[in-house]
């Protein structure tokens, strides 16, 4: 019976299997295409991954001397501001010792003015 069966539908019996083996293998030249495919992209992605790993590096290393740069800066700027301040201390105390002795003339509009001295 099975034999009268096959012997009855062998074309078909053929047919169904070559598409079946045509479809399995066009399926697997697909997955084969996506398999490259993403190999390729997660390739594309690592390289990508180093080059901003070594840019932020670089990032980081010029962010580091700024800072250092900007840590100078306001070092400079304090000891500045505190020499500012010396000198003003000092030059209210050399002015205070000449109004003392009675030798200055204030303008208004200029700094003091040593008469006698």
């Amino acid at each position: 019976m099975i034999s009268s069966l096959f012997t009855k539908f062998k074309g078909v019996l053929m047919t169904i299997f070559i598409t079946a083996f045509a479809i399995l293998g066009a399926y697997t030249l697909y997955l084969n295409y996506r398999f490259n495919s993403t190999k390729t992209q997660l390739a594309q992605k690592e390289k990508d991954y180093e080059e901003l790993n070594i840019a932020t590096a670089l990032a980081i290393v010029e962010m580091n001397k700024a800072l250092a740069l900007e840590k100078d800066i306001s070092k400079e700027k304090a000891i500045n501001q505190n020499q500012k301040i010396e000198v003003l201390k000092h030059s209210q105390k050399v002015e205070q010792e000449i109004i003392k002795r009675g030798g200055v003339n204030k303008n208004e509009k200029r700094n003091p003015i040593i008469v006698n001295f």
